[in-house]
């Protein structure tokens, strides 16, 4: 008898679990869900937000025909029954393996009128509020990867526009002194301003800053401080952390029911390295695929091991930032900066694409990463 293995959600780390698992068996039935038909190239979802022009992907171009795409929104998962209920379904679907890569949303609070860039129709949304700005104060909250790239490309794609980040941290702090001070340098000759260690509160078209009693115009907010997952995991009695985050062992799996594993975002190992990103959630997928491989045809699970080597930011179009990292993602003194920076992130862009498509088009294992 088959074994069904559903896949909920058709991100990097869906796409990527989908593709393996195809062709580890081919007898596998997979169903794999998703919201959409559309494949987001979420890591260049700032570029979107500003204006450029990015390529959408039909999922079913980048899946085998062994597995099929329901367009979908889960209703409810029952992990003791191993059924899922889907919102357009009447009955339920029965699974011999789960694989939950459902991802991650913002933090941003909805009681107010910030925006965000962590989904595509968000920054939809902010690609609507600054088309044909010409003037007016865009502040962003939240200094991290995202807030960088974002600033960096509205500036350049808006000069006019007054950009500025406010962080309640040190700014870049996560980075060498040496990578610090390079975009300390950018911001400088971009004139986008940054205020660091600071408190903040959001009012109507405002923001006003705690520790230095003064309120800042803001035109556009957005935030762009945090990341949460959605409730299905804690709704389901699955174990939860404060992010939502579903509490998965070394191997990804999730301890009370072993026949659901966990990648990308929504996976939380206690005391790992890991952070969120695609740069995890593809090595994640392809791992809970060998893994349920290993697990149907009875042997044991392995613990998943990965190692950084760096960090690409992208500060515009013509220029970026590379910070070498040691495998724990603590950085060393070596950064690669400028025109070269760019080119490199822009590689890593289309390769994580590219390795989606390998592994769906090859019949052998096409995709491998530093293990640590």
């Amino acid at each position: 008898m088959k074994k069904k293995i559903i896949v909920l959600g058709a991100g990097y780390a869906g796409l990527m679990a989908v593709n393996r698992l195809a062709k580890l068996n081919q007898n596998y039935k997979i169903l794999l869900i998703n919201e959409s038909d559309t494949f987001v190239e979420r890591i260049r979802n700032h570029e979107f937000a500003a204006g450029r022009e990015v390529p959408q992907h039909k999922i079913n171009n980048l899946i085998p025909n062994q597995v099929e795409l329901l367009v979908d929104r889960v209703e409810s998962l029952d992990p003791k029954s191993k059924t899922i209920q889907f919102a357009s379904a009447k009955k339920k679907h029965n699974y011999d393996y789960l694989i939950y890569a459902l991802g991650s949303t913002s933090e941003a609070n909805s009681n107010n009128k910030s925006l965000a860039v962590n989904t595509r129709w968000k920054a939809s949304e902010l690609r609507k509020s600054l088309k044909g700005k010409q003037a007016g104060n865009l502040w962003i909250l939240g200094a991290g990867l995202t807030g960088i790239e974002l600033a960096t490309e509205i500036k350049e794609s808006y000069p006019e526009l007054k950009v500025g980040l406010i962080d309640k941290n040190l700014f870049a702090n996560d980075f060498s002194s040496q990578a610090r001070n390079y975009l300390l340098k950018t911001f400088q000759k971009m004139d986008i301003d940054f205020l660091e260690n600071e408190n903040f509160e959001i009012h109507e078209n405002s923001i006003f800053l705690s520790k230095s009693k003064t309120k800042l115009q803001a035109d556009l907010i957005v935030q762009s401080f945090g990341f949460q997952c959605c409730d299905l995991g804690s709704k389901s009695d699955l174990k939860v952390n404060a992010k939502n985050q579903i509490l998965v062992d070394a191997s990804l799996q999730v301890a009370e029911y072993p026949e659901i594993f966990v990648a990308g975002d929504s996976a939380y190992v206690q005391g790992s390295h890991l952070r969120m990103g695609c740069v995890t959630a593809m090595p994640m997928g392809v791992h809970v695929a060998e893994m349920v491989h290993r697990s149907a045809k009875g042997l044991p699970v392995k613990d998943f091991l990965f190692g950084f080597a760096g960090r690409c930011v992208s500060l515009g179009r013509k220029q970026g930032l590379i910070q070498m990292t040691n495998t724990r993602d603590e950085p060393n003194s070596i950064i690669i900066t400028g025109r070269l920076g760019a080119i490199i992130k822009e590689f890593v862009c289309k390769y994580t694409l590219f390795s989606i498509c390998l592994e769906k088009y090859f019949s052998f294992r096409t995709y491998f990463w530093p293990k640590g």
